[in-house]
Parts: structure tokens; C-alpha cells; sequence
């Protein structure tokens, strides 16, 4: 699916997969991708998700991952590590987290900590 978007009277299209994760802080909406940082003001993470149905998981009241880019889960720290890179999890999205269906899911004891590991 694709992402569109307007900023500074220009459309622009990017390629959902190409997306990593996005975040907003301070009303400005940051969508990583493989190979840029775009900055878009005045857009919310809920219209980017509807836009892409179901490409993106939700794992923080500021920030959707793409789980493709997901390598590990450490549920006690509240971290997801992704291939550029790690975001934090609200504790609210932990469950629905925990019922996705990753491939190569496996939980593996690092450090007295459980780390949920997905494709390494």
C-alpha cells in the first residue's frame, strides 16, 4: 500500500513498506525509512494507519513500528529493537503486542531479563 501525503502545497507518495516506524512529538509527525527522515507537520500516526491498513502495529501512544523492520521485543524494559535502531512500548500495547504473529518468534533468557527475539 502506499503513504500520501501533503507538505508545502507538494504531494508526496512513499511506499508503506519502505517505512520503518513513525513517531510524532510536538505535532510534527517523523516517518523513518530506509533511506530518509521526513518531517510533516499536522499529521497524526491514526491517519497514516488508516491509510496503510494493517501494515503498522501500534506499540506506543506516539509511535507505530512497521513489524517487518521488528528484530526483538524486551517486554521488562519496555523496548522494541528494530533494524536502525530501538523505540520504547506503552504499557498499554503490550498485550496486543504479545498476540502478534511474528515469524522465527522465539523468547530466549538474556541477563535475567526475557527478551522476546524475532528473526535473529
Amino acid at each position: 500500500s502506499l503513504f500520501k501525503f501533503r507538505y508545502d502545497k507538494c504531494d508526496y507518495i512513499i511506499p508503506a513498506e519502505n517505512i520503518i516506524y513513525m513517531e510524532v512529538e510536538n505535532r510534527i509527525l517523523y516517518i523513518h525509512t530506509k533511506h530518509s527522515l521526513w518531517e510533516v507537520p499536522y499529521l497524526s500516526i491514526k491517519e497514516c494507519m488508516r491509510q496503510c491498513q494493517g501494515v503498522f502495529c501500534r506499540c506506543h501512544k506516539s509511535v507505530a513500528v512497521n513489524p517487518t523492520y521488528v528484530k526483538g521485543i524486551d517486554y521488562v524494559n519496555k523496548k522494541i529493537f528494530l533494524t536502525i535502531g530501538e523505540t520504547s512500548i506503552g504499557r498499554k500495547y503490550i498485550p496486543s503486542l504479545k498476540e502478534m504473529n511474528f515469524k522465527n518468534y522465539r523468547q530466549v533468557k538474556l541477563k535475567r531479563k526475557l527478551i522476546t527475539k524475532i528473526g535473529i
